[in-house]
């Protein structure tokens, strides 16, 4: 009676394990789809809002990296104040490198708001 006791005991215990572990991961697997969605909408407003008044410029590449994901870092002026951009790159054509120029729209409302011509929604 005992050792089919401990096997119940057992399977129990590896049902509620599984069941945890299916839990945790759908939570996980949910968090990441919502932050996700955050990300995606936070970007798609920026662009929008750059669209209603766009301002073209063009700015100092400061910093270009591929190595674990595109980045860059772009100065530019508008009406004498320094901005800086700090995003990511889908593109490189023309093989841009630190210290090149880049052409920028930004938000005439808010300057700190960019998108640079090495991004697809540019």
């Amino acid at each position: 009676m005992k050792i089919a006791s401990v096997k119940t005991t057992n399977k129990k215990n590896q049902f509620k394990n599984n069941i945890t572990v299916l839990v945790i991961a759908i939570i996980l697997v949910g968090g990441l789809f919502i932050l996700v969605k955050k990300v995606d909408k936070d970007k798609a407003a920026k662009v929008v809002e750059i669209r209603k008044h766009p301002l073209y410029l063009k700015g100092v590449i400061t910093k270009l990296s591929s190595f674990k994901g595109h980045s860059v870092r772009i100065n530019f002026v508008v009406n004498g104040t320094t901005y800086e951009y700090d995003g990511g790159w889908d593109k490189n054509p023309n093989d841009l490198d630190k210290g090149d120029s880049v052409w920028l729209k930004c938000s005439v409302d808010n300057p700190e708001l960019a998108i640079s011509e090495l991004e697809k929604d540019y």
